[in-house]
């Protein structure tokens, strides 16, 4: 196991020290696909070890090997908007199949492209009684059942075509399944009202753990992030979640709430530099056997700012990033050799893929807001792919271009507002003949371009 050594983490940027004793969590971006999409399924279709992407965006769901970054099967035979995917050798043939949820303004449609032959198409004959999220497939003494989320749990059999609704419960947002339990969480505003709660469930006999976590008036919002993962040596999956309730007088509590497999709180911790923790996922980013938290919060001394900790499975912080490199969570992936999961995050008209590694860093070299634009890219001279990386003192409206040596714009890579610190984008060159290329970095009133050399 990696050792965590202790450091001092300054931002000079911000006057004082926000955090000391901490090492640095380093979040580059080692890959991104230029495609819209409102549904990512990490899965290695093509057997070769590393997840492919696979994309449902609209009507139409593409796969893409990350590998080459080109799109290798796409189908557009559905009816409404993706709302799910779930990829598994149904008959057992095989060959893979894939399961579509649909949404339209008034019908939900479920799909099954048996052996992802797009002529070999089933549609469930009516439409769904509820939305179509969280497809998961399990098969039960053989017979193959595909678990959703639809106004509470739709067990659906697969090889008779029948389904079942697990529950009286009106149950939200599965979030994590074994072979033999789904455990999710919910927030309602209904009779039982205005509580926010857990469950685990039995796939099979249909037994409940049912657990009200907390209460609020629910006319104010309502914080509840939450993740489910083995963290640690106790047998079963554990939860992690924070309640907050926050009211117009109020400052939310952040406290990290610690549960056992029977929902039961084992531990909780307060953490008083922060000011609020949320966007949970849990992943095994870390030389550990058991997964981690990634967290996006707030603190204390800038609630303004938000810097991405990664958390123990008992609450310890491993990591903290540096205000200007921090990111909303998303969903994890495997696209290299080792065993960690890298991050996918998903922007409007792009996917990206993040990498997480805990540093530790020399006391006498604190980290600190960059005072200056700087801008370089690595590998140069390039084959195929190569990353940009940026330094912004301030937050700022920034675009970054790529041209050609004549002068020809042959893409926009980035062009939103950034704040200060550091930023990645990379750009795969395609197509495109070997020659010398530029990148031009403009935030304002300033301009930096710099030359790259692209070698096929």
């Amino acid at each position: 196991m990696k050792s965590i050594a202790k450091i001092a983490l300054v931002i000079f940027a911000l006057s004082v020290p926000l955090f000391a004793q901490y090492d640095l969590l380093s979040i580059p971006l080692i890959d991104s696909i230029s495609t819209e999409s409102n549904i990512v399924l990490p899965y290695d279709v093509t057997g070769d070890g590393i997840d492919d992407i696979v994309v449902g965006n609209d009507s139409r769901i593409k796969i893409f090997d990350i590998t080459t970054n080109e799109m290798i099967w796409q189908c557009s035979s559905f009816e409404g908007s993706i709302s799910d995917i779930e990829i598994a050798d149904i008959e057992p043939d095989g060959d893979l199949d894939m399961m579509v949820g649909t949404l339209e303004p008034y019908y939900r449609h479920f799909y099954i492209v048996y052996d992802m032959d797009t002529e070999n198409i089933y549609e469930w004959p009516d439409p769904m009684p509820g939305t179509c999220y969280n497809l998961h497939f399990n098969r039960i003494e053989g017979v193959p059942y595909v678990f959703m989320t639809s106004f509470g749990i739709l067990k659906m059999n697969l090889q008779e075509l029948t389904y079942d609704r697990l529950a009286d419960y009106d149950l939200h947002y599965p979030m994590y399944y074994t072979d033999s339990l789904i455990y999710g969480t919910f927030d309602t505003e209904d009779d039982y009202s205005e509580y926010c709660g857990a469950y685990v469930m039995d796939i099979d006999l249909n037994d409940l753990i049912f657990q009200t976590l907390a209460s609020c008036d629910m006319n104010h919002y309502t914080h509840f992030p939450r993740a489910f993962a083995d963290f640690n040596d106790t047998p079963g999956i554990e939860f992690i979640h924070t309640a907050q309730c926050i009211w117009e007088e109020q400052t939310p509590d952040p406290v990290l709430h610690f549960c056992n497999s029977e929902l039961e709180e084992t531990d909780s911790i307060h953490y008083d530099s922060l000011s609020s923790v949320g966007y949970f996922l849990a992943g095994n980013f870390a030389d550990n056997e058991y997964a981690e938290l990634l967290a996006l919060c707030s603190m204390v001394n800038a609630p303004t700012t938000s810097v991405n900790i990664l958390f123990s499975g008992k609450g310890d912080i491993l990591g903290i990033a540096q205000p200007g490199e921090s990111i909303t969570p998303g969903l994890t992936c495997n696209i290299d050799d080792d065993p960690y999961d890298e991050l996918i995050v998903i922007k409007r008209t792009a996917i990206h893929i993040y990498d997480i590694e805990v540093i530790t860093v020399d006391v006498d070299e604190p980290i600190s807001i960059p005072s200056s634009i700087t801008i370089s890219a690595y590998p140069n001279p390039f084959n195929a792919s190569t990353t940009i990386s940026y330094d912004l003192p301030e937050k700022a409206d920034i675009s970054l271009e790529v041209y050609d040596v004549l002068g020809r714009k042959i893409e926009t890579l980035i062009s939103t507002t950034q704040p200060a610190g550091h930023h990645q984008a990379v750009w795969h060159a395609g197509d495109l003949p070997s020659g010398v290329y530029f990148y031009k970095l403009t935030t304002g009133e300033h301009t930096r371009t710099e030359k790259m050399v692209l070698m096929k």
